[in-house]
């Protein structure tokens, strides 16, 4: 099983915190998909509305260029028959050609049959957020995470390379669900309370960093201060 690997594979490196990531990521996400049915189906519906446009979109490009390349490929047949009825081309090459042709209008024809089958298979209902509910409505524990739990919840999670932001690490780790796809929950606007806990927080970290910095520079100057000693001694 796919993820009972992620969860041993070393290469994830998937440590404590990143297990607490997921478990809350899926609780967050249930919790809301429950509480707020309509407004949770109405982004799912949303967002898929316009991934949908967009796949369409290059489907019918596809289908077009395809069918011109078709048109094109109709032509240089006429023609090359022409000029081998008129003797300006060999058997031997007329064959040779005649056989890329049809062989590559062979392959338009597969493709553009595929794409129309797409194209038609867009106008069918998209809404698949019943089916995440009922599984979100299955779990009311999300204290441990099991295997039948992400593979009834996760389609797949992509783990970015971390990033360094004034000392700070940060990695980007984004959750692909079974039937809605990503989703994010939207974020309630923070209580004056919680923009206090924010500010110390900000001030607290600012002023550790400057600890580190001036800490940094009296170490240097103590080594440097002890190099420049010895030189003289």
């Amino acid at each position: 099983n796919s993820f009972q690997a992620l969860l041993r594979c070393s290469d994830y490196c998937w440590k404590c915190h990143n297990i607490k990531l997921i478990l809350e990521m899926l609780k967050t996400v249930s919790k809301y998909a429950i509480s707020n049915k309509e407004e949770f189906a109405n982004r799912v519906r949303e967002a898929s509305m316009q991934k949908q446009f967009s796949t369409l979109e290059e489907q019918k490009k596809q289908l077009s260029k395809k069918e011109k390349r078709y048109s094109e490929l109709n032509g240089l047949v006429k023609k090359l028959y022409e000029s081998y009825a008129k003797g300006k081309i060999s058997e031997r090459n007329y064959e040779m050609l005649s056989a890329d042709y049809e062989a590559e209008q062979e392959s338009l024809e597969a493709d553009m049959t595929e794409l129309k089958k797409n194209i038609e298979a867009y106008n069918v209902d998209m809404d698949n957020t019943k089916q995440f509910i009922e599984i979100a409505e299955k779990y009311t524990d999300f204290s441990v995470l099991t295997a039948p739990m992400l593979n009834e919840f996760i389609e797949k999670i992509v783990v970015h390379s971390p990033e360094w932001n004034d000392g700070l690490r940060t990695q980007e780790v984004e959750f692909y669900f079974k039937f809605i796809g990503k989703f994010d929950v939207p974020i309630p606007e923070p209580t004056p309370e919680e923009l206090a806990e924010m500010a110390e927080k900000e001030r607290i970290r600012l002023r550790d960093r400057e600890y580190r910095r001036r800490y940094r520079e009296r170490k240097k100057a103590k080594e440097l201060a002890k190099r420049q000693a010895e030189e003289y001694a």
